[in-house]
């Protein structure tokens, strides 16, 4: 992407001195935040798929995590996860991960900001009473942004022989129906 140099804007506050181009001004000011603010990411997101791991806590009803977006870009973002397991939903800069039960792998979400399309490579500017202005444009990157997440497992300290729990008090993942010939899961009962 080209620098902005101090000569391009000394030539656009000179062109909009008299007040004779405000829109001019204007607009340049609005491409140029446009220009900065493209490349911000969520401040609790990384473009690296493994630089950011966050775990979600036991709320008594479901597993969370409420993050704050102090870059104020997620609206421009739609995450997704790899595992229908796990949900996520945004309100203003607040992105909300939840699972009804344990994942026993890392999930990865993800989100992708398109850039506009752009239709040509030139784009003219023009009003009647003005001089036309022509510039080339150029289609933006997307950026793709990850995040994982982690259920950790949960101490119960009295967690025997309940469905769900192993012996050294620690959650293990429900992962089907009790052999009813043991009264739990794996092998029959050899006594």
């Amino acid at each position: 992407m080209p620098r902005i140099t101090r000569q391009t804007e000394s030539f656009i506050t000179a062109s909009a001195q008299t007040g004779a181009n405000g829109g001019v001004s204007a607009a340049y000011s609005q491409i140029v935040a446009g220009m900065q603010e493209h490349g911000t990411i969520p401040s609790f997101a990384s473009t690296d798929r493994n630089a950011v791991m966050k775990e979600l806590s036991w709320d008594g009803d479901k597993y969370v995590v409420k993050l704050t977006d102090t870059n104020g870009v997620l609206s421009k973002y739609n995450f997704t996860s790899s595992n229908s397991s796990v949900s996520v939903s945004a309100s203003g800069n607040t992105l909300t991960i939840t699972s009804k039960k344990a994942v026993t792998e890392d999930v990865l979400l993800s989100a992708t900001k398109r850039s506009p399309a752009v239709s040509g490579t030139l784009v003219a500017y023009g009003d009647a009473s003005l001089q036309d202005v022509v510039v080339g444009v150029e289609s933006a990157a997307d950026i793709t942004v990850y995040l994982s997440v982690k259920i950790p497992l949960r101490p119960c300290a009295d967690c025997e022989n309940v469905r769900g729990w192993d012996r050294g008090g620690f959650q293990v993942p429900d992962y089907g129906q009790r052999n009813q010939q043991d009264g739990g899961y794996g092998e029959e009962r050899k006594d």
